[in-house]
């Protein structure tokens, strides 16, 4: 009979708290699959989730687990992650057409639009699902699941394998949540930082580690990593979801201009991709309106640690 694990404290290892968090991020990215292959609501925008979960959660323990090992495990979760991203990217952008036509007023709805916007971005999504579902029965993907189950059942330890854990993964907090604030601090030197894009981007990707990190710490042994570790991931949510939702609003006004000149070329009408381009300029605005806050929230909850 397989003894139960000794209860997680302030004073256990690092590597064994950082485990228990990995281990939970495998079972449910082995849950997720079976959901994407049924096609229910969301199972793509899941499954993507888990990966980036277990990639942030990997690249803040490199010092707690042999780095080679865990840089391969990125590298690997980095192709199901694009390959999932191309899907998800492709729904949400078909659901924010459909949204965006729908808040329209009846006399500016446009048949041709909709096909165009909406309908065309489900048969592309339709198309990426496709191509996620055969990744998922590419040896690359089984092999993957295979080197993440070895890893959770017998990890490659690292330098700070050994350290308490409190003290070595509040550590690794603390500089994922300086990273995350040199990162809006650096982005702020642009003379419009709003339309600097890449740097914001880098800002949320720093954003999303550290709230996936702190999430995933707090699940494992949340006697030992409380309220404190809480209050910075909700933080960093707020951060991350003001930098996605610009985002999102940017390159949907992107796409929006790129289909006026396709409808302009066919002979369409085009009054309404203006409208609709103005609108998502106006949303991208009020995303950003609360990163100043979210950022401040997040200072003030990454000196308690």
């Amino acid at each position: 009979m397989t003894a139960e694990p000794a209860p997680l404290t302030p004073q256990s290892e690092a590597s064994a708290i950082a485990l228990v968090a990995v281990r939970f991020l495998v079972e449910a990215l082995h849950d997720a699959e079976p959901r994407v292959q049924r096609d229910e609501p969301d199972s793509v925008h899941a499954m993507r989730t888990i990966v980036r979960r277990i990639r942030s959660v990997l690249a803040s323990f490199r010092q707690v687990f042999d780095k080679q090992v865990i840089d391969d495990l990125r590298g690997r979760l980095e192709k199901l992650g694009t390959a999932l991203g191309e899907a998800r990217d492709l729904e949400v952008r078909a659901n924010r057409a459909e949204h965006a036509l729908a808040a329209l007023r009846h006399e500016f709805q446009d048949a041709s639009a909709r096909t165009r916007l909406v309908d065309g971005s489900r048969t592309e999504y339709r198309h990426a699902r496709d191509r996620v579902l055969a990744f998922l029965k590419e040896p690359d993907y089984l092999q993957l699941l295979d080197a993440l189950d070895d890893f959770v059942d017998s990890p490659s330890l690292g330098p700070r394998a050994a350290e308490e854990g409190s003290t070595a993964l509040t550590r690794s907090i603390v500089k994922d949540a300086k990273r995350a604030l040199k990162r809006a601090g650096t982005s702020r030197t642009a003379d419009d930082w709003s339309k600097n894009l890449p740097a914001l981007h880098e800002v949320r990707k720093a954003a999303r580690r550290l709230r996936y990190t702190s999430d995933a710490l707090t699940r494992a042994a949340p006697d030992v990593f409380g309220s404190d570790f809480a209050g910075v991931a909700e933080a960093a949510e707020r951060v991350q979801d003001a930098l996605g939702d610009h985002r999102d609003s940017v390159l949907f006004t992107d796409y929006l201009r790129f289909e006026e000149g396709r409808a302009h070329v066919a002979g369409e009408k085009t009054f309404l991709y203006g409208s609709l381009r103005g609108r998502s300029e106006a949303d991208a605005e009020t995303a950003l309106s609360d990163l100043d806050a979210a950022l401040d929230e997040l200072r003030r909850n990454a000196k308690k640690l």
